[in-house]
């Protein structure tokens, strides 16, 4: 994969655990990644999301009665808001269930904590050089997982009629 340009990119960074945040410091320091926003509190992301909508969010797991992936469902709630087809990585430690967890909810990707600079690029750049189209699917909202081109699927869900947004971009992972 091409070096992708991360210096350009307006990223927000919700991690309400110290030591995790120390750790992402150093590792977006290393991406040369300009100043991201941090926020501890999932609580506060919508606000500051809808204040200013970055290019990528990034969530670690939360803490209390609102966590990050209750923070998820609200940025997908309406797709009619232009910060419901904000790119979202989400970052846990519990990639099995917690993970299946956050992509229900409407993450793009889930990436396994311990972190190393090379992993979050890789992540960031195909979600942002690679995004998949977001569908509209009875309760779901986000982005479209489906591998296009796959015959591994027949179901009934298949179509293309469902497809709510015009980003053009092949989800297959090499």
């Amino acid at each position: 994969m091409a070096e992708a340009n991360l210096e350009d990119l307006k990223i927000m960074l919700v991690e309400p655990h110290g030591s995790t945040r120390r750790v992402l410091e150093s590792v977006t320091a290393a991406l040369r990644i300009r100043a991201p926003k941090w926020l501890e509190d999932p609580a506060e992301g919508l606000a500051a999301i809808k204040q200013d909508v970055p290019d990528l969010l990034i969530l670690g797991q939360g803490l209390g009665t609102y966590d990050s992936l209750d923070l998820v469902e609200r940025i997908r709630r309406d797709p009619r808001q232009p910060y419901a087809y904000l790119p979202i990585i989400f970052m846990t430690d519990d990639t099995g269930r917690q993970g299946r967890e956050a992509l229900k909810r409407g993450v793009h990707t889930v990436l396994s904590r311990p972190i190393s600079p090379d992993s979050l690029r890789n992540t960031i750049a195909a979600v942002v050089e690679r995004p998949p189209p977001f569908i509209k699917a009875g309760s779901y909202f986000g982005p479209d997982r489906r591998l296009y081109g796959s015959k591994r699927h027949n179901g009934t869900e298949r179509q293309n009629t469902d497809v709510q947004s015009a980003p053009a971009g092949d989800l297959r992972r090499s």
